[in-house]
């Protein structure tokens, strides 16, 4: 669980770094994580079998979240950037004003993410019943999905 806060929390510092037009460093701070990463398998998995894969996993996680958290200070601090200094702040009083709203728009975004995912699910599960074809030609559109909307979805954001 401590892996899945890590990666959480490293994706919405990227998700604001974006945001703002900073995305050169999150892909940096992936690509060099995503590298140290097969190092720590080689070290731990060896010694310590699923549980070394797990914490290598945490590991990379973990110094995601670092290394973003880091970019963002030392970018503020060293460019005196305005705009990264009003939006970067630590929760106080005024964080909270207004969250009647902000929950109505939270829990709306959740149900259309919901039951997107359920449709998915019951798909999946229905393909079961009509064979194995049908459900292997299910899985193989699941495929496609990924090839003709992931990549495309990631560099838009990218751009």
């Amino acid at each position: 669980m401590p892996g899945v806060f890590c990666q959480l929390q490293f994706d919405a510092v990227r998700s604001f770094l974006t945001a703002m037009g900073y995305t050169t460093m999150p892909t940096f701070i992936c690509f060099v994580t995503a590298i140290a990463h097969f190092g720590w398998c080689l070290l731990l998995v060896p010694s310590w079998g699923i549980k070394g894969i797990a914490t290598a996993t945490l590991i990379t996680y973990a110094s995601n979240l670092i290394g973003a958290h880091l970019y963002v200070h030392y970018y503020i601090h060293k460019h005196n950037e305005r705009n990264l200094q009003k939006a970067w702040f630590w929760p106080d009083t005024n964080t909270f004003v207004d969250m009647r709203s902000y929950a109505a728009l939270a829990l709306n975004c959740s149900v259309l993410m919901v039951l997107q995912w359920w449709a998915f699910e019951i798909i999946a599960i229905t393909s079961i019943y009509f064979g194995v074809l049908q459900n292997g030609a299910h899985a193989l559109m699941l495929t496609y999905i990924v090839v003709f909307y992931v990549y495309p979805l990631g560099f838009s954001t990218a751009a």
